[in-house]
């Protein structure tokens, strides 16, 4: 049996020593980019929301301490809100994502490594023949009469070195001699079969787990590097770091407690094993109005944690406690909407996820909330004594009417057969609000579903889904409205041919009083989008079409129209670097009120030895309602140093304002942006 000088270098082959000493590394690598912009205009045009002249800094880091990440951004503008609130912004995080990646990469490499022994496809085979091999050598050196034979032998070699009559001629001494020999053999090849059988042992069982439908990770990634001798203490507790965050920062608990809200603070999750715990607490950075009765504003204090049994990415089951502070007046009132929101806020909830591999997942959560306002005058179902200790306020949550929230979903992935699968439930009573999450709708019950199947290897996908929502859920109001939406969306994009997506969306408002009038909005659009990329010699052709029809027929809001849109857009990218765009679109309403709107734009860019790029185009738009824009932009762009670059570029509009005495007017706006990576 013939054996590989690399089966025994287990311990020097270069691509495990990466693997394994990457682990342990303890160097620091720095690198990111740094940016500045700068624009400088004669003028602010009308409903143009950004300053005429500003500029922005922008300091991405990245911190790499072995194979730990890091990353950090800093925004800085001279740009204000209205209420002259500054927008800047500083973020350092752990790259979780990239921190299991990059596991994941040495794991592979490591297998890669086992597999390389033998080869991947002849592994299997050899374990066995191996493993055989072993067992038979073993046996023979237990054996009492190849043992005595041995010592037999071992003995007639040594009276030979002391009788000098002695020759090779001698058929004992030449036997004993071979039979030694044949047996030094054995030894130095049943060492070599103990040093391959681990590495041979775990491919067996990859590859028995692979026959089973099972991927390497079928354990999780914690199970992989233990398989592989990879983990260690250190490797696990930053696993346990689902998440952590300092700066700018936006907690993603649940729907119903903290999601879609932005906070200057600390944000940690931190799961090791079986355990689970978060953190959060900040103060918020929006400020946007809802009208549906939950407005978020910059300066509402957030604290927020989670205790919990399970896994984040697999099955969990925990509770969550939200406090929420607003220092402003409980009472919101803008030129649209006036509506009552708590001066302080808080939130529990149980939530409960089951996962089942990667085909099927169920999640619920039961929420209560204690809303405290400015005085006692404020509302009849506000809390006004705060509930002591833990458990009065899980009781008082759930047991002030009106005051709770539910939610249950269930969502499946079929990978086999291409299939999606999701249906939720929701139902939020009138007095339940969580400053966590800016969006969500209270006095809102809402059922939705949605199905998505995919044919020929995904390259035709067809979509369904709906949504149902009701409010007025304690009739608590004069009126109540059922709104129902519908999409449905075919997707075809076969190789070497056009794409095609067809959609159809209809919706339905239904608007039912007190004094049994109903009324109804119906809602339809329908959109056709197609294109394709050829390529003619050496240069590649792009066309891009795109109709939609929209139409809407209400008698609540005594209103009927219907909007139609066609686009164009070609583009040519020839083999020189040239490249010549344009679109065109026009948009007409008709109905109530008639409208239509033409834009048009056409321009090319060039890069020069891959490096300067120049730019220049025109565009058009009016709409003879309100103005007609016409416009001139150009660019000019370069490499600076190794890894700098600067690009400049300049505008020119001419607007003219059907609504105003005075109509035309200019603006000139230059830009420079420079940019270095390190």
């Amino acid at each position: 049996m013939e054996f590989s000088s690399e089966r025994v270098l287990y311990l020097t082959d270069t691509t495990l020593m990466t693997t394994t000493d990457s682990l342990k590394t303890k160097s620091v690598k720095i690198s990111g980019s740094l940016s500045s912009e700068s624009v400088v205009s004669d003028a602010r045009l009308p409903y143009q929301t950004l300053p005429a002249s500003y500029s922005r800094l922008v300091f991405q880091p990245r911190i790499d301490l072995g194979i730990l990440p890091l990353y950090g951004s800093l925004f800085l503008t001279t740009e204000q809100f209205s209420v002259s609130h500054p927008i800047h912004n500083f973020s350092l995080s752990f790259d979780y994502l990239t921190f299991t990646d990059r596991l994941r990469k040495q794991v592979a490499a490591k297998k890669k490594y086992d597999d390389s022994i033998m080869g991947a496809d002849t592994n299997l085979l050899k374990y066995g023949q191996l493993k055989s091999r072993y067992n038979e050598l073993s046996l023979q050196m237990k054996n009492p009469r190849y043992t005595k034979q041995l010592e037999k032998d071992k003995r007639i070699l040594a009276l030979s070195s002391k009788d000098t009559l002695a020759t090779n001629k001698d058929l004992n001494l030449q036997n004993a001699q071979l039979r030694l020999k044949q047996h030094e053999l054995h030894m130095q090849e049943m060492k070599k079969i103990e040093d391959m059988l681990p590495s041979l042992e775990a491919y067996s069982r990859d590859k028995r787990v692979t026959q089973e439908g099972k991927s390497l990770e079928s354990g999780g990634l914690k199970s992989d590097m233990k398989k592989y001798g990879l983990n260690s203490s250190r490797i696990n507790h930053l696993l346990a770091i689902k998440r952590f965050d300092i700066g700018n920062t936006s907690p993603d608990y649940s729907e119903l407690t903290i999601k879609g809200l932005s906070i200057n603070g600390i944000n940690v999750e931190y799961n090791p094993g079986k355990f689970y715990t978060a953190f959060a607490y900040g103060k918020t950075v929006n400020q946007f109005a809802n009208p549906f009765g939950n407005s978020f504003r910059e300066g509402r204090k957030i604290l927020a944690a989670r205790l919990g049994y399970g896994e984040k990415e697999g099955s969990l089951i925990c509770a969550t406690v939200m406090k929420g502070w607003d220092g402003n007046d409980s009472y919101v009132n803008d030129s649209n909407f006036v509506y009552y929101e708590p001066k302080e806020n808080t939130v529990v909830s149980l939530y409960g996820k089951w996962k089942w591999k990667e085909h099927l997942q169920l999640e619920s959560e039961y929420a209560g909330s204690i809303n405290t306002a400015r005085n006692s005058t404020a509302e009849k179902n506000d809390l006004i004594e705060k509930p002591k200790g833990l458990t009065g306020m899980f009781s008082q949550a759930f047991s002030q009417k009106g005051h709770q929230a539910f939610n249950v979903k269930a969502s499946s992935t079929i990978k086999e057969s291409g299939t999606e699968l999701m249906l939720a439930y929701r139902n939020v009573q009138g007095q339940y609000y969580s400053f966590g999450n800016p969006f969500l709708r209270p006095d809102n019950k809402r059922t939705e579903g949605k199905v998505v199947q995919g044919f020929f290897k995904k390259q035709v996908s067809l979509t369904g889904s709906f949504r149902r929502d009701e409010d007025n859920i304690l009739s608590q109001k004069q009126f109540s409205t059922i709104t129902n939406l519908y999409n449905y969306t075919a997707d075809f994009h076969f190789r070497n041919t056009p794409f095609l997506v067809v959609s159809y969306a209809p919706s339905l408002q239904h608007y039912k009083g007190t004094d049994a009038n109903n009324y109804v909005s119906k809602t339809r659009v329908y959109s056709v989008s197609t294109g394709y990329t050829c390529k003619i010699r050496t240069s590649f052709y792009t066309l891009t079409l795109l109709y939609s029809n929209q139409s809407f027929d209400s008698r609540f809001f005594n209103s009927k129209y219907a909007v139609q849109m066609y686009s164009v857009a070609p583009q040519v990218q020839f083999k020189n670097g040239l490249q010549v765009f344009g679109n065109g679109t026009l948009t007409q309403a008709n109905g109530n009120d008639s409208m239509q709107v033409k834009q048009a734009s056409a321009g090319a860019a060039f890069i020069f030895k891959n490096k300067m790029r120049l730019t220049g185009s025109l565009f058009f738009t009016e709409d003879k309602v309100i103005q007609s824009r016409t416009g001139l932009q150009t660019g000019w762009g370069m490499p600076l140093g190794k890894k700098g670059r600067i690009d400049l570029t300049g505008e020119y509009h001419w607007i003219d304002e059907y609504r105003k005495a005075t109509s035309n007017s200019t603006q000139m706006i230059w830009r420079l942006k420079l940019t270095k990576n390190f």
